[in-house]
């Protein structure tokens, strides 16, 4: 995808006039293109954490606004209580995908911006 000469996004940039971009080289670009490739794996997260609202029964909600519970209440005292196992398993996958990061940039890059591993 990040490839200087056959990457997915250099072949939409040539497509549309533009030169292409050396992702992996340029130290300046470097740091850019790991942040979004350890950001492609993202939607996953989303995914748990819309599960997990989903679960949140609405007779709580419900009961919440009979006593007389704003919208902040309502998250406090009900949403992230209900909602603190899903945010512990995001957390801890997350802090195991911070450690797995380290290995996606020496793969890429070869231990270093500038030079590519090909």
């Amino acid at each position: 995808m990040l490839n200087t000469e056959f990457g997915f996004l250099n072949i939409l940039l040539r497509a549309v006039g533009l030169p292409k971009v050396r992702w992996l080289v340029d130290p300046n670009l470097a740091l850019l293109s790991l942040t979004i490739v350890s950001l492609w794996g993202i939607g996953s997260t989303m995914v748990i954490y819309l599960a997990g609202l989903q679960g949140v029964p609405d007779l709580y909600y419900e009961a919440a606004e009979i006593d007389g519970a704003g919208r902040w209440a309502k998250l406090r005292h009900i949403t992230i209580p209900l909602m603190s196992p899903v945010i512990l398993f995001n957390v801890i996958t997350g802090v195991i995908a911070s450690f797995q990061v380290f290995t996606a940039g020496y793969l890429i890059t070869g231990g270093r911006p500038g030079r590519v591993a090909e």
